[in-house]
């Protein structure tokens, strides 16, 4: 079961469920793959870089040959969760240290920032509430990177002093000192507009952009655009406490259109 140092690691939002709050239906009685079962030697490849037990390896053996394997998870707090999902029905069987299948739960397993994906089926995808989430907090300065870890639906946001997840409730749960598990493709890409100029070009008043500023990246609002040719941008940024003047062509990208 998560320790009291592990829930506390994040801030719950009021009105929301804790993630920690598992309803027990039953007692007891990464590998990262993206498709097909997993096999002694990736198991073993998956110990590794891995710190669950030989103890979990042979309750994960047990489970490996279940066609209807969905994740295996590695909880922070050293638990391992084998997440089982038949049509739309998931079972969730909560492995500790000591190898004991210690409670199962009828629910998608809640995966945290620092928990780790050892094995996936099929990689999940965010859905509409979570990008409209991420677009609001794009609109905002200090992110360092987007995060979207294979297997895992949630968005993780990262910055210079907290973590942010945004789970598919919509939910935003913020998470202080804590390192993100991750491999390096799971970071997104900036990826650059087909015609930079162009989008340079058509940038207005009331547009909200990202844009070169120095050696920063700031985001903020057009507020002015003025001088010969209407090259030079007026952008008020930091949450309007700041404001500076921009050539056109240190726009990086459209935000969100006025």
């Amino acid at each position: 079961m998560a320790s009291k140092k592990q829930q506390e690691t994040f801030q719950q939002l009021e009105g929301q469920l804790s993630i920690w709050d598992l309803e027990i239906t039953e007692k007891p009685t990464k590998v990262t793959k993206v498709e097909g079962k997993i096999t002694k030697e990736e198991v073993l490849v998956a110990k590794q870089h891995t710190s669950f037990t030989e103890y979990q390896e042979k309750v994960i053996n047990k489970y490996r040959e279940n066609d209807n394997l969905h994740r295996i998870i590695q909880y922070c707090g050293g638990g391992v969760g084998i997440e089982i999902k038949d049509n739309i029905q998931y079972k969730n069987v909560y492995v500790n240290r000591e190898g004991k299948e210690e409670f199962t739960s009828n629910k998608k397993s809640s995966v945290l920032p620092m928990d780790k994906l050892l094995y996936y089926k099929e990689d999940l995808k965010a859905n509409e509430l979570q990008e409209e989430q991420l677009k609001q907090l794009r609109q905002k300065d200090g992110i360092k990177k987007v995060i979207r870890r294979k297997g895992d639906e949630n968005i993780l946001v990262e910055y210079e002093d907290k973590v942010i997840s945004i789970i598919p409730k919509g939910w935003v749960l913020e998470f202080k000192n804590i390192q993100v598990l991750h491999d390096e493709d799971d970071v997104e890409g900036e990826d650059p507009p087909k015609d930079i100029e162009k989008m340079q070009k058509k940038v207005k008043v009331g547009d909200i952009v990202k844009a070169s500023f120095g050696k920063e990246v700031i985001t903020g609002e057009i507020c002015r655009v003025y001088g010969p040719g209407n090259v030079t941008l007026n952008i008020i940024f930091s949450n309007g406490t700041k404001h500076t003047a921009i050539p056109r062509m240190c726009v990086l990208e459209i935000i969100k259109c006025a």
